[in-house]
């Protein structure tokens, strides 16, 4: 796929090609692996993205049917389809496929977090015996803030699990415990096909391509 227009929206003429610098140079100063290389990325790229939208149409369209489903069921024929927070599993009348729409909470934290960093910061000066160095290690990165600016949840309440029995760690617990929020609902659709000569037992269908 050869680009006609740059980032900017600036048009391209006939034999030039914009480089990462946003700087349009002559085809003719590109080598030959340089060109295809783009050509090929550029339509690898183009048909990617379009898969990704149509997933994104795909999965609407499954929610909205199975909502439209389960409100059928309820007013014509008196009977719940769905779970608790919206889960809800459909099959093909032979059993051969099976879909699960379901829906999980995520945890966040608020900022008063950063108090439990400095109570354990201060535990660890404290404490006259020395810290296992691995301890340490697992605080700097329980506190390490990700790419996305956000702390690890599953690090921080990790650190509810270690029973060290001390007044400043206590406290710094009690503070991660309070900081706890509920941050939103992930919504989920997975497709599952039963395993051939089994009728108790179903496999995923992967739409991850890197699990193809």
């Amino acid at each position: 796929m050869t680009n006609f227009h740059t980032q900017t929206g600036q048009p391209i003429e006939p034999g030039y090609r914009e480089n990462a610098r946003g700087q349009l140079v002559r085809e003719s100063g590109m080598t030959e692996i340089e060109k295809l290389g783009d050509e090929l990325t550029g339509s690898i790229a183009a048909e990617w993205l379009d898969l990704q939208a149509r997933t994104r149409a795909l999965k609407r369209r499954i929610f909205a049917e199975m909502a439209a489903l389960a409100e059928v069921a309820a007013s014509q024929h008196k009977v719940t389809l769905g779970g608790d927070k919206g889960n809800m599993t459909i099959r093909t009348y032979n059993g051969k496929f099976k879909v699960e729409r379901s829906a999980q909470e995520f945890l966040v934290f608020d900022e008063n977090v950063m108090a439990a960093k400095q109570l354990l910061e201060e535990f660890v000066e404290e404490k006259t015996d020395g810290v296992d160095p691995d301890l340490v290690v697992v605080l700097d990165r329980t506190f390490r803030r990700g790419e996305d600016g956000r702390l690890s949840v599953q690090r921080l309440t990790e650190l509810l699990t270690y029973g060290i029995k001390h007044p400043k760690w206590a406290q710094a617990m009690d503070i991660i415990n309070e900081a706890m929020r509920v941050g939103g609902v992930r919504s989920y659709v997975r497709l599952h096909r039963r395993v051939e000569g089994r009728f108790d037992k179903y496999e995923s269908v992967p739409l991850d391509i890197a699990k193809l």
